[in-house]
């Protein structure tokens, strides 16, 4: 509730000072809570097609992914490219297709579903990794939180995501390592979310 409260209340100051656009992500990192990534994105739209699109998890398989797979430049230097994304109507959640960008790795296929949940209000969604799947072994925990809010300035949409990661996986990242890759990911989300939100 403390780290929320204060994400919103930067959220408001920033969307003061700042005129329309995607802020930068911004990651921090403790060995209690894993990495906290926070952001948000000025939208210069109505509040209902937002909300509509945010809410229409089938049609992510539609833009979520353009200019962010294995095809892209950027996406070449990361550690993990994103393939593809597959939606599951009974189970509502949301399959990602990825793979590593490490010379033994290259031609195997990982998948990772993700859980999708309304928030009360109707303002957003949670997405949580499934913790039942082989991801397991290297997550503890993976919720993403993304809402709409009505400010004074105009619409924004603030996400915040942590991620704790336990074995292997802890051992080879690092906060820089984490940031290049994840906070990429993010911003270029979130691009592509307003770029088909103003079609």
């Amino acid at each position: 509730m403390k780290f929320r409260t204060i994400f919103v209340l930067l959220s408001v100051i920033f969307t003061a000072h700042l005129s329309a656009g995607i802020s930068k992500p911004y990651t921090a990192y403790s060995e209690e809570n894993g990495y906290t990534t926070i952001g948000f994105v000025d939208l210069d739209a109505p509040y209902d097609k937002a909300r509509e699109m945010l809410l229409n998890y089938a049609g992510y398989e539609n833009w979520l992914l353009d200019g962010l797979t294995r095809d892209d430049p950027e996406a070449k230097k990361l550690l993990v490219t994103l393939n593809r994304l597959e939606y599951d109507r009974t189970n509502n959640s949301i399959t990602v297709y990825f793979s590593f960008n490490i010379l033994f790795m290259k031609n195997k296929e990982y998948s990772l579903p993700f859980m999708f949940k309304n928030m009360d209000d109707g303002s957003g969604i949670t997405l949580t990794a499934d913790p039942n799947h082989w991801s397991s072994k290297f997550i503890s925990r993976l919720v993403y939180t993304i809402c709409l809010q009505q400010m004074p300035a105009g619409l924004v949409l603030n996400y915040s995501g942590d991620c704790k990661l336990k074995g292997f996986a802890e051992r080879c990242f690092n906060l820089r390592l984490y940031k290049k890759n994840i906070e990429w990911y993010i911003y270029k989300f979130a691009s592509n979310f307003v770029n088909r939100l103003s079609v």
